[in-house]
């Protein structure tokens, strides 16, 4: 897979919480505007082998099912979206400020390598606001019950 965007942040909040934010698929709609609906498709904590149905702005709603799992600092999910196999990576690293978040979104296929440009584009605009975004719900308190 063709790795397509990268986006670090660094959020003023432990690691833990932010990471809690992150796996709360369900809440994203709430955090990010890049997510409309959110749906887990199975029980039990969310982990290796969770699937979610997302709806994004400008997309069809798609099965993104967890494929890579480690808890409390990154989790790796793919799904087929519009023709194109992706994956999308959140990592979640302590630092003395917080933590840093890091986004990634890969992409493969032919039709990935003719839409290059504008998939690297979109997935860059894409994971900068849905980090900009945690940064902002976390720091602001709204998903740990400080806020």
């Amino acid at each position: 897979m063709k790795l397509l965007a990268e986006i670090r942040v660094g959020i003023d909040c432990a690691a833990d919480e932010v990471w809690q934010a992150t796996i709360d698929v369900e809440n994203w709609p709430r955090c990010t505007p890049t997510v409309t609906t959110a749906v887990r498709l199975d029980d039990g904590p969310f982990g290796h082998g969770s699937h979610a149905r997302l709806k994004q702005p400008g997309q069809v709603e798609t099965v993104w099912r967890v494929i890579d799992f480690e808890a409390g600092h990154r989790f790796a999910w793919e799904a087929r979206v519009n023709g194109v196999a992706m994956r999308a990576g959140h990592a979640i690293v302590a630092t003395p400020e917080g933590c840093d978040s890091t986004l990634t979104v890969h992409a493969s296929e032919v039709l990935a390598a003719i839409l290059w440009p504008f998939l690297k584009h979109a997935a860059g605009r894409t994971i900068a606001v849905e980090n900009r975004s945690l940064k902002a719900w976390c720091e602001a308190g709204a998903g740990s019950g400080r806020g």
